[in-house]
């Protein structure tokens, strides 16, 4: 029903009559050679130069034609110059002004030449800048002095930019053409003050409920607010001068009013949850639609497309996804408990009422705007102000009655709670004489669990630290898991030996607890020096010591981290003696060697497991140390080689070693 009286209504706005224009007290007559007459546009002459480049001069001898036969209005065609002539007087007995309309011009330009010979030049259009124009009126205006009883004859050139249109010839008042254009500044001042109003109360809203649908809406008006604003009340203003040159920000804004208004309906209609199969298409239209937008801008700004084929794909576009979105409004407004989407059918309709009229009526030379309340509007901004409308009121409704879903789901689910919290008790006074029951007897079987419990976690914790104190831990868990350890061969290990001279000597002098402290602090020291380098401590026996690098995980850098271990170890030794010394007691010294090459290493024999290495790499380090000196690190050539870029090395030559033969030795002195 509402949509009957809807169309109703803007039928009856569309056989409204026009305002009638004010009598003119002053006639302004045009002048031929015979007759005197009040209607002046079918006299007008005319000449087309369709070459562009004719000066007034120039068509003052060219032959002019009649204009516009039987009082009809005339199409020109664009980027050409039309040039119009003829001759108008006053009847009044005094001098007045009066202002020529030519209609929606993009460029005009006017001579007057008065009987004295003084002529007046000026010009106007939508595409001159209003600081330059006659009069900053929409469409273009001149403002004609007419001296009383006296001829005068104008001289016009019009020339229209991007599509062919109308000119007419109108004169009109000064005074009531003041009064209009602050009345239509006052009456756009106050409706899209009103708009503004509506924007600035759903951006509040969309700040409370931070519901998405709100910042679609609010994008929408955004567009519409600014598109409605530049192209009704911007040419009074400066702004217009600036759109005037800046025709591709029309034309965005009016490729953006579809896409913010496509997202708002998607979102009003819940189609993610309702239709989640069109919601996927829908969004990839919008995708597509941002691009399409954005290629026909770039083609006009580029000048590929014209302005008015721009203008044709712009507006058969928008024309298109408002079609597309109210179809789908509709359609889903018939579903059940979707009263609220019939809002956004409402609006649709009240866009397409408004948009058609201002689109057909002009086909039959009806005008668009009509007069309500002495206020001049147009079919298409009613049809937008009824829908932006509409729409706010449909953003309301749908607001409560999602409040009210939610309060009523709130209330269910209190509910369900209420009766699940009731049954919850009930079960639970029953389970828990059980669970009590059960509970004693298991704490009693806990307790003793955990008794065991810790006792083995004990003795495993005791075995699994003795186990790794003996043992590499690689070593230790294959050993665990396995209960044996595979030998590994190694190609490039290091191995570290040291050795305290005089120490049978030197310990027959000290008791056996002496000997034990030394002992244990000398090692311990050298313990800390292999963890810091990542050596593995292979064993001890008596008062030699010996470690080695590259294992149980093999790598390339064993050999400088043992020689860097071996120069640390010979600076704690000479710092543990010279404090010893200092307290009269007796200490020994170190000798240290060190080779590098490959190994085995393993695990040997039943009882009491212990980590060993085996090769001749073993017994030439062994070698190393025997032929070193007190304080000294003795590498081996092989192990030189490997360091030599990293330390400052002394050659000793080739040194004699048991069981070896020549052996080539180095003392490291110290890193580079």
């Amino acid at each position: 029903m509402l949509k009957i009286i809807l169309l109703a209504c803007f039928l009856c706005l569309a056989c409204l009559p026009v305002q009638a224009q004010s009598t003119d007290t002053t006639k302004v007559q045009i002048i031929d050679a015979k007759n005197v007459h009040q209607y002046f546009g079918k006299y007008v002459q005319e000449y087309t130069d369709k070459s562009n480049l004719l000066t007034l001069e120039d068509v003052k001898k060219k032959p002019f034609s009649p204009s516009q036969k039987n009082g009809k209005y005339k199409v020109y065609d664009h980027e050409i110059n039309h040039w119009f002539k003829w001759v108008i007087s006053s009847d009044l007995s005094y001098d007045t002004e009066k202002i020529l309309f030519l209609g929606n011009i993009s460029t005009a330009e006017i001579t007057i030449a008065y009987k004295n010979g003084n002529t007046i030049t000026k010009q106007t259009g939508a595409n001159i800048p209003a600081s330059q124009r006659d009069m900053r009126l929409i469409g273009g205006g001149f403002k004609i002095f007419l001296p009383k009883g006296e001829k005068i004859t104008l001289w016009i050139k019009v020339r229209h930019l991007y599509y062919p249109r109308l000119v007419i010839f109108k004169f009109e008042d000064v005074l009531p053409i003041v009064l209009s254009i602050s009345k239509s500044n006052f009456q756009g001042a106050l409706i899209h003050g009103g708009l503004w109003m509506i924007f600035l109360y759903n951006l509040i809203l969309l700040l409370i409920n931070r519901d998405r649908i709100y910042l679609y809406y609010l994008g929408y008006l955004f567009v519409s607010n600014s598109l409605i604003l530049f192209t009704s009340i911007a040419h009074y203003f400066y702004v217009g001068e600036y759109l005037a040159y800046e025709a591709h920000i029309f034309f965005g804004l009016l490729g953006n009013i579809a896409i913010w208004y496509m997202a708002f309906i998607r979102d009003f209609l819940e189609t993610r949850q309702i239709m989640p199969h069109l919601d996927k298409w829908a969004l990839l239209y919008l995708r597509f639609r941002v691009g399409w937008i954005i290629l026909i801008l770039a083609l006009f700004t580029i000048d590929v497309i014209s302005y008015a084929v721009c203008s044709w794909i712009v507006s058969t576009t928008v024309v298109f996804d408002i079609i597309l979105g109210a179809g789908v409004a509709i359609q889903q407004g018939k579903q059940e408990n979707r009263d609220v989407n019939k809002y956004l059918s409402w609006g649709s309709y009240c866009l397409f009422i408004g948009g058609g009229l201002a689109t057909l009526l002009p086909l039959a030379n009806i005008k668009t705007n009509i007069q309500i309340l002495g206020w001049s509007f147009n079919y298409f901004e009613i049809g937008l102000y009824a829908q932006i409308i509409i729409f706010s009121i449909g953003l309301s409704v749908r607001s409560k009655k999602m409040e009210k879903e939610r309060r009523l789901a709130q209330e269910r689910l209190i509910t369900e709670l209420e009766k699940n919290e009731k049954l919850i008790k009930e079960q639970n006074s029953i389970l828990e004489e059980k669970v009590q029951e059960r509970t004693h007897k298991l704490q009693q079987t806990n307790e003793e669990l955990n008794i065991t419990l810790e006792l083995i976690e004990t003795e495993r914790q005791k075995s699994d630290k003795l186990l790794l104190n003996i043992l590499p831990v690689e070593t230790a868990y294959e050993l665990k898991e396995k209960g044996f350890a595979t030998p590994k061969h190694y190609n490039l290990i290091t191995v570290l030996f040291t050795d305290f001279k005089g120490f049978t000597h030197i310990v027959e002098k000290m008791s056996p607890h002496e000997v034990i402290e030394n002992l244990n602090t000398c090692f311990y020291a050298l313990d800390v020096i292999c963890d810091k380098y990542g050596l593995e401590k292979i064993k001890t026996i008596g008062d030699s010591y010996m470690c080695a690098g590259g294992l149980p995980i093999a790598n390339t850098t064993n050999p400088i981290d043992v020689v860097k271990a071996g120069l640390e170890m010979q600076v704690f030794m000479m710092r543990w003696k010279a404090e010893k010394e200092a307290i009269g007691k007796p200490a020994w010294e170190l000798r240290l060697g060190i080779h590098s090459g490959e190994a085995v290493a393993g695990v040997v024999g039943k009882n009491k497991f212990a980590y060993d290495i085996w090769g001749d790499t073993v017994n030439l380090a062994s070698r190393m140390e025997s032929s070193g000196e007190v304080g000294k690190v003795n590498i081996s050539g092989a192990t030189y080689e490997l360091v030599k870029d990293a330390f400052v090395c002394t050659y000793r030559g080739a040194v004699i070693a048991k069981n070896k033969g020549e052996v080539e030795m180095y003392f490291v002195e110290k890193i580079l």
